[in-house]
């Protein structure tokens, strides 16, 4: 009896009266909508590669943030500033740009005392200068090239990887 009852009822988004017996077509469902995840591919990657490139080279990364286990946020500083989120969990990995008002929606909250992790990413990473940003052809890869000087006044060059694969 559940397969009788209309996809569109069975998962709540039909408006209409609930014997309709059809199914809402993708533009309706997705009406009011203010967003929604899509596949995040070599090409959605590749996109938001070729129109943040500029903002990233020269950019210096100021503050490193991790809210959860498999959320980072990079705050970078170039001719503006921008907060970098990325998210590694297998089923909705992404990054993009946050602004105030994505910040406040995503319900983000900093931990008073940072993962390991985090400190070890600030240890090596924070206050340096990104050199360079590629994504690797084919691949759901972005890498983030820093430069700075160390201790001993030597140039060195490292590179952040964030790796977006599912299961």
């Amino acid at each position: 009896s559940y397969y009788l009852v209309p996809k569109c009822v069975r998962l709540g988004y039909c408006d209409e009266d609930k014997s309709c017996g059809r199914m809402p077509k993708k533009e309706e469902f997705l009406k009011g909508t203010e967003s929604f995840m899509i596949s995040f591919d070599y090409l959605t990657l590749k996109a938001f590669f070729e129109e943040n490139k500029d903002f990233f080279t020269g950019a210096r990364l100021q503050k490193i943030q991790q809210p959860t286990r498999r959320d980072f946020v990079l705050s970078f500083r170039g001719f503006e500033s921008r907060k970098l989120y990325i998210n590694i969990d297998p089923q909705v990995f992404h990054i993009c740009f946050l602004s105030d008002k994505t910040y406040d929606r995503r319900n983000i909250t900093i931990p008073k005392k940072p993962p390991m992790f985090c400190m070890l990413l600030r240890k090596y990473l924070e206050g340096f200068r990104v050199i360079e940003v590629k994504v690797p052809q084919y691949e759901r890869i972005f890498e983030i090239y820093f430069e700075s000087y160390n201790e001993l006044n030597e140039k060195i060059k490292l590179c952040l990887a964030i790796e977006l694969m599912g299961k």
